[in-house]
């Protein structure tokens, strides 16, 4: 999740009896006008100079007309949408007056204002269910209408709802969105006194972050994560029809297939493995099975997360489900890892050193997994979650009598989307056959002529294409 603190002002004076404001992103796609430029907010003053003779831009339209309005290209808090909805109506209604608490003087008024307007300021935003949304929302300026705020957004929320994606996604790839802040004022008539503002965000991601210590063990502990989809086939060497999926061309059938998540890392270098992992106090191997857990989602709040490397190491009587997707066996997923042309891998071996630093660890995964997952929305993602136990030599079993703490652990929590060409293959095979009759159309000539009379005296083997030659 993202969590991301700042302050906007409206410049307007917030706590007036007949003032509600809310605070937006951007609807994203297929949203039809959404922009990034606050001059085009459909509820300002531009809006109002461009419709000329009528008031559409600064009346309760500019809120809820279907092609165009506030609600269809950005994403208030869910407070003001469904009070929108609500009262206001789902589309453009004219003539709608609201009004003025205290006002004894709008008698037009027709429709009421909104009972907690400040309740506007806080809450999800419409249509993301996932995301907190905005956390608090202190308004330390009320007279310039100015807020400091803490919204918390989900990644992938944000990036299939609303923000614009640029970069590789589990590389290093950034989420162009902003926040706005809208303002509306009552004056008593058809129209609405508005202002809006927005700040851009632009939150970028790596896959090379860092975990870090602190207290006595002021060290780096974990950097440069990485996750890699990964695909052994069934290795074909002949090509003869059997195992093949055929379709224009013969390639690897991707029946009894093998898949696993890698997950890479670099430990700090002061960090070792435990060598003696099942007789102290300390018992564990560096990256416990038990801790090991995956699942496939859109959002790990809601994803099923399973023990695979648990059901990997039960043996090869017992079936590994893994993600509920076909039964198969430890030994059927070895033989296939030891085909010469596999990567050479193992799965679920914590490293009983790391003289490198680098750690790599595979974690199984049912054999449909990756099936018809593949999304440009980014909205099937794979999550791994394990836990880091390592050793610092230069600390002490007894940190509580102030000493250098001995053991080092964390909870590594990681996700990589689906998505076309984003898994690694390996002992795939292509071939292609193709006959010279379908694609050419030919004559052999045999001699030389100089017109066209000496041609017709020479040997010509026509159509030679539709032959054996």
């Amino acid at each position: 999740s993202w969590v991301i603190k700042g302050t906007l002002s409206t410049g307007q004076y917030l706590k007036d009896s007949n003032v509600f404001s809310t605070l937006y992103i951007p609807r994203g796609s297929p949203a039809p006008n959404w922009t990034y430029l606050p001059k085009d907010h459909p509820c300002t003053s531009v809006s109002f100079e461009a419709s000329a003779a009528n008031t559409d831009g600064v009346n309760t339209c500019c809120i809820t007309d279907s092609s165009d309005g506030f609600l269809v290209n950005y994403r208030p808090t869910a407070a003001f949408a469904t009070w929108a909805d609500e009262t206001l109506g789902s589309s453009c209604t004219a003539g709608q007056i609201i009004n003025r608490p205290g006002f004894d003087e709008d008698p037009a008024a027709n429709v009421a204002f909104p009972s907690a307007p400040l309740g506007f300021l806080s809450g999800q935003f419409e249509g993301m269910t996932v995301s907190p949304g905005i956390v608090t929302a202190d308004i330390t300026d009320p007279f310039y209408g100015q807020i400091d705020f803490e919204i918390n957004l989900d990644e992938v929320e944000l990036r299939s709802s609303a923000g614009q994606l640029t970069g590789t996604v589990s590389v290093e790839h950034t989420v162009d969105t902003f926040l706005g802040l809208a303002n509306f004022k009552v004056t008593g008539e058809e129209i609405l006194d508005t202002f809006a503002t927005q700040v851009d965000l632009y939150l970028e991601k790596t896959s090379f972050f860092t975990v870090s210590t602190h207290g006595e063990n002021q060290y780096t502990f974990l950097k440069y994560v990485n996750l890699r989809l990964v695909t052994v086939l069934e290795q074909d060497n002949n090509f003869s029809g059997d195992s093949e999926a055929a379709d224009a061309f013969v390639r690897t059938n991707t029946t009894g297939n093998v898949n696993y998540v890698q997950v890479t890392f670099t430990m700090g270098s002061q960090y070792t493995v435990n060598t003696n992992p099942n007789n102290d106090a300390l018992a564990s191997r560096l990256i416990p099975l038990d801790s090991v857990r995956v699942g496939r989602g859109t959002f790990i709040g809601t994803t099923v997360m399973e023990q695979t490397c648990s059901y990997y190491e039960s043996g090869t009587d017992t079936s590994m489900v893994g993600l509920a997707l076909g039964p198969v066996t430890k030994g059927d997923l070895d033989a296939k890892l030891e085909q010469g042309c596999a990567p050479g891998t193992s799965l679920c071996v914590s490293p009983s050193s790391v003289p490198d630093n680098f750690v790599s660890f595979n974690i199984p995964l049912g054999s449909e997994i990756f099936d018809d997952q593949a999304s440009n929305m980014l909205v099937n993602n794979i999550f791994v979650e394990l836990v880091v136990n390592a050793l610092d030599p230069t600390g002490s079993a007894n940190p509580n009598g102030g000493g250098v703490p001995l053991q080092m652990k964390t909870t590594l929590s990681a996700s990589i989307p689906i998505v076309a060409g984003g898994v690694s293959i390996f002992c795939d095979g292509i071939t292609a056959k193709t006959d010279l009759k379908d694609v050419a159309d030919a004559d052999i000539v045999v001699g030389t002529a100089k017109d066209a009379t000496e041609l017709l005296r020479l040997r010509i083997i026509e159509n030679v294409a539709s032959t054996s030659l």
